[in-house]
């Protein structure tokens, strides 16, 4: 993930591998979690589904004088979101980060990862804290939704992108 802070290029530190496929994107992150009494028992959403990134802006706008330049990740798959009695999980494993599903679709995951954002020595911007955040969240009813490689620095905004999801 590279970005530019007045004029000058700044490079950021890693994108992540997540359950062996490359899950990138850059935005805002306004949405909460499902409480888990919230979650949807029908099993209407229940099954496994798969998401693919459409489209991903390649220069993003962050805070203050920061952009973001994302590249392009559309046409990545993600599969294997396994969705029981109203709880998702990526990859679905027993230690697979988790999500509950409302009953009219939605979701959030927010996974910490390991990596950390850094500005390149020759920007005159810095990066206090560069903990990086996965955030995935959408509707499986409208089946669309976003990923975004969120930054604490920056109110875990970063670089975003848009998903469908689909049930094979």
């Amino acid at each position: 993930m590279n970005t530019k802070s007045r004029g000058r290029p700044v490079r950021l530190a890693a994108v992540g591998v997540l359950l062996g496929v490359l899950l990138a994107g850059c935005g805002s992150t306004a949405l909460r979690q499902v409480d888990q009494s919230d979650r949807d028992r029908a099993g209407v959403y229940d099954g496994v589904w798969s998401g693919l990134i459409v489209s991903t802006a390649a220069k993003q706008p962050g805070p203050g004088n920061w952009l973001m330049d994302c590249g392009d990740m559309a046409g990545t798959q993600m599969s294997n979101i396994v969705v029981d009695d109203g709880v998702a999980s990526l990859g679905g494993q027993e230690d697979s980060p988790v999500a509950n599903v409302s009953a009219f679709g939605k979701f959030r995951f927010v996974i910490p990862m390991s990596e950390v954002a850094t500005a390149a020595g020759r920007s005159d911007s810095s990066i206090n804290n560069g903990d990086m955040t996965l955030i995935m969240y959408g509707s499986l009813r409208t089946q669309k939704g976003s990923l975004t490689i969120g930054i604490a620095d920056f109110g875990n905004n970063g670089c975003t992108s848009e998903v469908e999801f689909s049930k094979p």
